[in-house]
């Protein structure tokens, strides 16, 4: 009788034992909840401008529910992904095809994610896509058209290059070429007597002249180019009512003949003798193709070499 009854107490010990230890592990799964934490990792191989494909290496890990995959993606479109498992992966390609989206700036990003449909974005960034062929060489073209009207004859009958007459002028036909993608950049090539407040406009000096220098380029093939020498560039202004403040006024004309673009598509002119600010317009306009490029400037009053905040 005495053995039974050890056993007895043996076995309700025992039992007691299991349902604490079951108890204990049903709290714990309770505590912890669902797998709530996105997976993390980094991305590397990447590189803009891109051509052809890009090979990316994705690294990540999730303690939680484990990894499920990751996607790479250009403008928001799937473009590439990858199917991963376990906690924790290393050096998992992901190619990315570039050439199924046109050139130019294109929004990438990777997204990675885990089973319990967390996911994290590794990388968002704009990249430039340049699928183009490059041109070989160490030199590239490009003509631009300058229109230029003949010279009419003195007489009645079509003469040599004349119109209409038998004089000696001397015609030249109209250019139809264009500058593809032109892109004009114009700055003040001199330091300004301050900067006013708070729209950092540059003031000149009453009446003076002042230099302005910039660039003018174009599109050969997928590269840019400089423009040729000659391009003319025409150059308008806006005047304001008031020195320091800006209003519009009619755009007129500053110069009755455009200036011309220099050796490496340089553009160098000395504008001025301004009494009240104004906005300075340089423009290129061929065919469908423009570009411009705006400069404003304000006046100082006569006499005036410094605002009352830097006396």
């Amino acid at each position: 009788m005495k053995h039974l009854g050890n056993t007895a107490a043996a076995a309700t010990v025992s039992v007691a034992a299991a349902a604490f230890l079951l108890l204990h592990l049903v709290s714990a799964s309770a505590a912890e909840g669902p797998d709530t934490t996105p997976p993390t990792g980094l991305v590397s191989g990447l590189r803009s401008p891109a051509r052809g494909a890009l090979e990316l290496s994705l690294s990540a890990q999730d303690p939680g529910s484990g990894l499920a995959g990751a996607e790479a993606s250009l403008d928001g479109g799937a473009a590439a992904s990858v199917q991963l498992s376990g906690n924790s992966v290393s050096a998992v390609p992901l190619s990315l095809d570039t050439t199924a989206v046109p050139d130019g700036t294109h929004q990438l990003a990777v997204r990675v994610s885990d089973a319990a449909g967390n996911s994290a974005t590794l990388v968002e960034r704009q990249i430039a896509v340049r699928n183009a062929p490059i041109v070989t060489g160490s030199r590239a073209s490009v003509t631009v058209g300058v229109s230029s009207h003949s010279n009419p004859g003195k007489g009645g009958e079509k003469g040599k290059g004349g119109e209409n007459g038998k004089g000696k002028g001397k015609g030249v036909a109209l250019q139809s070429r264009v500058c593809r993608a032109p892109r004009l950049r114009m700055r003040l090539a001199k330091r300004p007597l301050w900067y006013t407040r708070p729209k950092h406009v540059p003031a000149l000096r009453f009446r003076h002249r002042y230099p302005y220098t910039g660039r003018l380029t174009c599109r050969v093939d997928g590269r840019r180019v400089s423009a040729p020498k000659g391009t003319p560039i025409d150059v308008f202004y806006r005047v304001w009512e008031i020195t320091f403040k800006r209003r519009r006024g009619q755009v007129k004309k500053l110069r009755k003949r455009p200036i011309r673009v220099r050796k490496g598509g340089r553009i160098w002119v000395r504008l001025g003798g301004f009494g009240s600010g104004r906005t300075l317009i340089f423009r290129y306009r061929r065919s469908d193709e423009r570009t411009r490029s705006k400069l404003r400037v304000a006046v100082a009053p006569r006499g005036h070499l410094q605002p009352w905040w830097r006396r």
